[in-house]
């Protein structure tokens, strides 16, 4: 192959970096014979051909060592993670094979077994020794949500290639979330509620998250949970997961009471300080942690969660602090809902303050005419004779973020933030309202979080809190001094170093970035990138590429991602999970796009080899140079598309970055003829790019149907001809992305009816008693399509989370998206001259995703042959939209 390289450090040019010099000691360590048996796994016969030591002594610190034998690579690691880190990277840059995800092109380890498979065969030596620190503690993968998006279905056989594939790059911290229904489900037995009580609190198993207690998403919903999953997930998590996890060193982030319970222990606990969710999740009840039957309730679980699953790493998930929640904060008052757009933080640092009175700057106003200031602190808004005097209140006013100066003439105290236009008003606003003053910490917060922390350590003296930052960018809750004194006391809770913030900004920003100085608590810098699994080429390399080395003088502790789904754009996230074994961030990420493709497609030729590096040169300049939103624009799973960047000229013309994808698709297609076509990986490549042409042309295809079916008087010539355009190009997509099994549909549900052999407890639910593979496909369908179950005969959808975690997948697009959007095309045309009957179109939309989520239709579960072929037949048929490019 083209890129059979010796010395990986050539390829991997960095830049000078200071790194934090603070040495790290494992959590847990392993054992040798778990990587052995890795390894084995992965290629029979491969472990006779290392030598694996765990040394506690190796280094200062945590790392790995790689160094020659008389025939045998040596590999010595500070733990079992470390060991299988320097095993996988020895793997990659001297044996030249990719590891990944199944749905992402997968590995090559089939070209290791090629090497070991002659009698006397050697593998690559490695000349001089290398050492090869970690930077920081940890490695992080995974959000909550990845148990559902992800996660959900897998078997004992999918958990052990995922912790195999963790392993391997070195993650020694994930979310082990699997199973905690039993222990819920005991310990709420304890105190008094019944059996299909509890069942039917919790969610059906593809919607498990959002009963957790993540947010107010419902709960009861696709329910009641089978008994016989919870034993089987249970099961899974206490013999298998954990096991293997801290074998291999991986520390598992268990699941600790955070508050929620459901609102008919109300009426058992009497008097309990709870307050009861809203909307579709006013069955659940959220206790204040302050409360001591939380107390109670917390020491029970931590017994029962204990005794059933160890304590080993001592790291703990409780967030309980969504929506509603804050252990007893006011819904009303403190609601944190899910903004459409995360707020991006800033590109530097701020000044780092040390927040004594006298250190800080001072406070510098503007004034804004014919402006007021919004809302009242909770003292009311007091007024003041004099401008001075009102400033100096307002400073020392945690609440207060502003003045207003009415007609009256008095200048009064305002909370805002909200800053309005009123013609006899004048606002005052401070520029620098976040550096210029104190937050300490807020009593009611505090009190919350010490009692939320006791909860664990109580029974675990040794706990950390792990704890998901997504909240604090919700609603700029950061943004206010108050917001800021009420996490000061909610961080504080814990002892020094006993609270661990994920990091989790929209694309890597890093919301530390705007804390530094405030709280002084360690965080793992992770990007969440991309919400419910979507699909699309996305994500700003160059940004990325500065995780975790800028925050390391800042308390940064890792590095990782937490997207919601995982099986996409692998690229991105290798960047990323690679980090915390460089000594900081890559020079040249185009040259390592280049090479990392070449080890995915063994090019056999010069040209073929040309060929990819120039197209993966193109897409490190058009996908991977921006950032797109955190959900799928484009008008596949939505209608209209949303995100139009792509575009120009009024969407008639592709944009430069298009362009440059569409040549990539290109180059890759005609590299072929000198490349390894049946490896997994290049026709991933191949696929994954084509699918995000189409992808992009259906949007201002929706559009213009969109446009054609809102007008007052229908033209039914016009919508006959945008909506067979739109419906044309999504069945062509289905075509394409059939061609790869990332894409397909069938693994998804045959995974989901698996868990159904042998179980007859599926009753009571939406659609009745049921069989029980039945309801898990019913489970899967409805997550990736409608997000909350559609009952027969509605007269539409419920509109809610509606399409979020769409996914482009065959036959998915053809046998849901494309007739949801050809049944609004053929409404169009019947109301020709008229408006378009819009109840009409809600229940024929209600009556296919019902029809579509309780089919057991089965699907293919191999791709489509001619994965080539039907790459550049697509590329043919719409390359008129690409003339100008």
């Amino acid at each position: 192959g083209f890129n059979n390289n010796k010395n990986p450090m050539m390829l991997l040019l960095l830049v000078g970096i200071t790194l934090n010099t603070i040495h790290y000691s494992p959590v847990l360590l392993g054992n040798e014979t778990a990587v052995s048996e890795l390894l084995e796994r992965k290629v029979p016969g491969l472990s006779k051909f290392f030598v694996l030591q765990i040394d506690t002594s190796a280094c200062d610190g945590m790392c790995f060592r790689l160094s020659d034998g008389s025939s045998q690579i040596h590999v010595v690691g500070s733990s079992a993670n470390e060991l299988s880190a320097g095993v996988g990277y020895y793997l990659r840059e001297y044996c030249n094979i990719s590891m990944g995800w199944v749905r992402g092109g997968g590995s090559t380890f089939d070209l290791v077994a090629n090497m070991i498979r002659e009698p006397g065969a050697t593998l690559p030596m490695i000349g001089n020794d290398v050492e090869v620190p970690r930077v920081g503690q940890w490695s992080f993968a995974e959000n909550v949500c990845t148990a559902s998006y992800t996660l959900v279905w897998h078997s004992w056989s999918e958990w052990e290639m995922f912790l195999d594939w963790a392993a391997l790059w070195g993650f020694n911290l994930l979310p082990a979330l699997t199973g905690q229904e039993e222990v819920q489900y005991k310990v709420f037995k304890e105190f008094g509620l019944d059996d299909f009580t509890i069942r039917n609190w919790f969610n059906g198993p593809a919607l498990l998250t959002w009963s957790r207690g993540q947010n107010g998403h419902g709960n009861g919903v696709m329910g009641p949970l089978p008994r016989s999953w919870m034993q089987a997930q249970w099961t899974l998590q206490r013999e298998k997961i954990l096991p293997r996890m801290r074998n291999l060193g991986i520390v598992g982030q268990l699941p600790a009471f955070q508050g929620n319970v459901p609102w008919s222990l109300s009426s058992i606990l009497k008097n309990s300080n709870m307050t009861q969710g809203t909307g579709e999740g006013n069955g659940t009840g959220w206790m204040d942690s302050r409360d001591p039957n939380f107390a109670a309730i917390a020491d029970k679980w931590m017994q029962v969660l204990l005794g059933d699953f160890g304590t080993a790493g001592h790291v703990y998930q409780m967030d309980g602090w969504f929506e509603a929640t804050n252990w007893g904060a006011s819904p009303a008052s403190q609601s944190l809902a899910r903004p459409d757009v995360i707020i991006e933080s800033k590109d530097t640092p701020p000044k780092s303050y040390n927040r004594t009175t006298s250190s800080l700057p001072k406070c510098v106003w503007s004034e804004k005419p014919k402006h007021y200031v919004s809302g009242c602190p909770s003292s009311g808004c007091t007024g003041f004779k004099t401008l001075e005097e009102s400033q100096a209140a307002c400073e020392a006013e945690v609440e207060c973020n502003g003045i207003t100066q009415e007609k009256s003439g008095s200048y009064s105290l305002r909370k805002g933030p909200q800053v309005l236009p009123y013609p006899t008003d004048t606002a005052w606003t401070i520029d620098n309202n976040i550096e210029c003053r104190q937050f300490p910490p807020d009593s009611d917060w505090l009190g919350r979080g010490k009692a939320g922390y006791e909860g664990v350590a109580r029974t675990d003296p040794n706990a950390t809190w792990g704890w998901q930052g997504y909240a604090i960018g919700v609603a700029q809750i950061s943004k206010t001094p108050l917001g800021l004194s009420e996490l000061q006391g909610f961080i504080s809770a814990a002892p020094k170093g006993k609270f661990l913030i994920i990091d989790m900004s929209a694309n890597g920003d890093g919301q530390w970035r705007e804390w530094i100085g405030l709280w002084n608590t360690p965080f793992i810098w992770t990007s969440l990138h991309t919400y419910g699994g979507g699909d699309s080429l996305k994500g700003n390399l160059s940004k990325v590429n500065r995780i975790p080395f800028d925050s390391l003088a800042y308390g940064g502790v890792g590095s990782g991602f937490t997207p919601e789904g995982f099986d996409q754009n692998p690229a991105y996230y290798e960047v990323i999970q690679g980090a915390p074994w460089r000594k900081g961030p890559m020079s040249n990420i185009t040259q390592w796009l280049v090479s990392r493709a070449h080890r995915r497609y063994q090019p056999k030729t010069s040209t073929a080899a040309e060929m990819v590096a120039n197209a993966w040169a193109l897409l490190g300049e058009s996908c991977y140079a921006k950032d797109l939103g955190v959900s799928d624009g484009t008008g596949v799973g939505m209608f209209p598309a949303t995100d139009t960047s792509h575009w120009i000229d009024n969407l008639s013309q592709p944009s430069p970055g298009l362009c440059k994808t569409w040549q990539a698709w290109g180059l890759l297609i005609d590299a072929a003829p000198g490349v390894n076509v049946s490896l997994d990986t290049y026709r991933y490549d191949v696929v994954n790019t084509g699918r995000e042409i189409l992808a992009q042309i259906s949007t201002p295809l929706s559009i213009r149907f969109n446009n054609a079916i809102q007008a007052s008087k229908l033209n039914g010539t016009e919508v006959n001809e945008t909506g067979n355009a739109y419906v044309t190009l999504l069945r062509d997509l289905d075509t394409l992305v059939a061609t790869d099994e990332a894409f397909l549909l069938g693994p998804w549900l045959r995974d989901a009816r698996a868990w159904g052999e042998g179980a007859n407890d599926c009753n009571k639910t939406l659609l009745g008693d049921m069989n029980c593979a039945d309801f898990y496909e019913w489970n899967a369908r409805v997550q990736i399509t409608t997000w909350y179950p559609t009952p027969p005969n509605a007269s539409a959808v419920v509109p809610r989370d509606h399409d979020y975690a769409r996914k482009h997948w065959s036959p998915l697009i053809r046998d849901y998206y494309a007739p949801r959007a050809d049944l609004l095309r053929a409404q169009g045309v019947a109301d020709d001259g008229h408006s378009l009957n819009v109840e009409k179109v809600a229940r024929d939309d209600a009556a296919l995703a019902f029809s579509f989520s309780t089919s057991t239709e089965s699907y293919p579960l191999v791709p489509s042959p001619g994965f080539v072929d039907v790459n550049a037949q697509m590329r043919q048929k719409y390359a008129q939209v690409f003339a100008e490019c």
